[in-house]
Order: C-alpha cells, then structure tokens, then sequence
C-alpha cells in the first residue's frame, strides 16, 4: 500500500525541481557562460561539438523531469503527452530565441537543433510505464 501523502510530497518535490531547472535554463540562456573562444566550442564528440551535446543532454534531461513531475503517458493521455511534447518544443525554441536579442548572445540553428532533438528523444519517457515494481515512475493514478 503506498502512503498518499508520500505520493503527494514527492509530485510537489519533482514539481518543484521540474521548475527550478526550467528557470536555470531561461538564466542561460540569458547569461552568457560560453565565452566565443571556449572549450566547448572546440571540442568535438564524433563530429558534433560539445556545447550541442550539451543542449541536446539538457533537454533531454528536461523532459525526463517532466515525465516525472506530470504522469501522462502515452498508452493512456496521448493528448497531454503531445502537449507536453509541443510545450517542450515551443520551450527549446523560444530559449534560443531570446539569445537573439540579446546583444552578447547569439542564436545559433545548431543549438536549437540539439534543444529539439533532446525534448523529441525526451518524449519517449512518456511512452515508460508507470506503476510497476522497479518501474521509473510511480503511478500516482493508483487508489
């Protein structure tokens, strides 16, 4: 039998840490911490730069919060689990996006390319499991 209040208490804790790293990721791509002649500019990973892999692994990471914050999946909601799908591209492009107008940023289609393809291979978290012993993700639709 699983303690509702626990069930409660960790959904607010993966809420709120779903939410504190979205702001981290809205701060950088406000402040710049990539100086232009920066290592990870120059360091490669089988032919893709570093700081990509670094987007893509972000956004990855984001969604697999978001599959732990909001149990959709998509056996059972594919509605809320496309939304969330959209709601993480509309993310990934809009953190690009303002580094456009900032004026010591720069928008770059290859780290939005990598924002993308991280929420996209993110999304398969939602077609996870939820409930079963030694499962990702608790089923918090369970009475």
């Amino acid at each position: 039998m699983v303690n509702c209040n626990m069930i409660f208490l960790k959904t607010n804790l993966s809420r709120i840490i779903h939410l504190v790293y979205t702001l981290l990721i809205l701060i950088s791509a406000i402040v710049s911490i990539n100086p232009p002649h920066s290592p990870l500019n120059s360091t490669f990973v089988l032919y893709f730069r570093l700081d990509y892999i670094i987007h893509f692994a972000i956004f990855l990471s984001w969604m697999f919060l978001t599959r732990l914050s909001y149990p959709v999946n998509f056996r059972k909601d594919l509605n809320k689990a496309l939304l969330w799908i959209f709601a993480g591209i509309a993310f990934a492009c809009i953190n690009e996006g303002i580094q456009y107008f900032i004026p010591y940023r720069a928008f770059n289609i290859n780290d939005l390319l990598g924002n993308i393809i991280g929420v996209l291979l993110g999304s398969l978290f939602f077609a996870l499991p939820a409930g079963r012993k030694g499962s990702l993700v608790l089923n918090r639709d369970r009475k």
